[in-house]
């Protein structure tokens, strides 16, 4: 578990309660009414609602078309309605969702706080894999909106350890290499190669050999800035030099080979190598001048 975590929200289950209606009884007739057949007056239908349903899927496709306000306000009838029934699991899920909306939005301080408040429902509830997808969410908020990579560091290792208790080998290899990239971008290098390791343990555990080469590729970039001593080079500039016997030059060339052959296996171009590398990607002919870029 990280040294540093948030404490958990509080959530309140009941919101609201309905209230029971007064009615008003008419005066009773002078006299008994005769009975008699009557046919019921026809009742005009209630207009339509112009709200969608309040539904996850119906926030998700609001989501998808860009209307967030309505996507948030249907969450939180999404919320009190499960709430007050006690359903747990879907209160935590509006939270979660509400927190990706706030945070296309870029509302990210209560971004923030609705996903700690979905992990620690998840965690008493124990959805490890839940907990584990929010708890990654969370690593990449830290880093979206403007904090320290330090601060995402804790997140994506408290993901790692609740998939994995999950089973969750997919989202294991997602959060171990999110964990990598942000050690690379600290410059720690070894921290990052031992968590792009555990990503690609994953990866071939589960047979994906596009994310075998992506995690080699991340490898291959990782090792090389380092025999560069992590320059600060663009794409447009040469790189700088690196000395023939570098050890760390060397580890990147066979990262590099191995991400060519895993992208061979998952019929994909050696192209898609490089595009992994972004702007650093004029480190591929240096690494294996084989390799085809992208026109």
């Amino acid at each position: 578990m990280p040294t540093w975590r948030p404490s958990p929200w509080l959530v309140l289950l009941a919101l609201g309660t309905s209230a029971s209606c007064a009615r008003n009884l008419a005066p009773a007739p002078p006299e008994p009414p005769i009975a008699r057949a009557t046919v019921p007056a026809e009742q005009p239908a209630p207009p339509p609602s112009t709200l969608p349903p309040a539904t996850l899927d119906a926030a998700l496709q609001l989501r998808a078309h860009g209307q967030h306000d309505e996507g948030l306000r249907v969450l939180e009838r999404v919320f009190v309605h499960a709430s007050e029934a006690g359903d747990v699991a879907t209160a935590a899920r509006a939270l979660h969702r509400q927190g990706d909306l706030l945070l296309d939005l870029q509302r990210c301080e209560e971004a923030g706080r609705l996903y700690q408040r979905a992990l620690a429902l998840y965690e008493a509830r124990g959805d490890l894999a839940m907990a584990g997808l929010a708890a990654n969410d969370l690593g990449l908020w830290s880093h979206r909106c403007g904090s320290l990579e330090t601060q995402a560091i804790p997140w994506f290792t408290l993901a790692m350890e609740h998939r994995r208790a999950a089973g969750d080998l997919p989202g294991l290899r997602v959060s171990a290499n999110n964990l990598g990239a942000a050690y690379f971008n600290l410059r720690m290098t070894e921290e990052g190669h031992r968590a792009y390791l555990q990503a690609l343990a994953a990866a071939e555990a589960l047979h994906d050999a596009s994310a075998e080469r992506q995690v080699h590729a991340n490898l291959a970039l990782l090792w090389t800035l380092e025999a560069e001593h992590h320059a600060d080079w663009d794409d447009g500039e040469p790189p700088p030099p690196v000395p023939a016997d570098s050890a760390a030059q060397r580890t990147a060339r066979e990262h590099f080979a191995r991400a060519l052959e895993a992208a061979r296996r998952a019929q994909e171009p050696e192209s898609s190598v490089c595009d992994t590398f972004g702007r650093f990607s004029n480190r591929c002919d240096r690494l294996a001048p084989r390799a085809q870029r992208a026109p």
